[in-house]
């Protein structure tokens, strides 16, 4: 995460597109693109990846893909 200037709430960019961090220390992290927005990505610190997949899989399942 020293990339985007340490843990904490960053900002940076990846393939020129704005990336929102929400980087804590030794966590895994998960990468989402996004579509329809003003950020390109959203990075974010987690203990549990598979809980976070589950819960955005379930957030699209009820309120669709757009």
């Amino acid at each position: 995460m020293w990339r985007y200037g340490g843990h904490g709430i960053r900002i940076g960019k990846i393939d020129g597109k704005k990336v929102l961090v929400l980087s804590l220390p030794r966590m895994k992290y998960i990468r989402l693109k996004l579509r329809n927005s003003k950020w390109g990505y959203v990075i974010i610190s987690t203990k549990n990846i598979e809980s976070v997949l589950n819960y955005i899989r379930q957030e699209i399942e009820i309120y669709g893909k757009d």
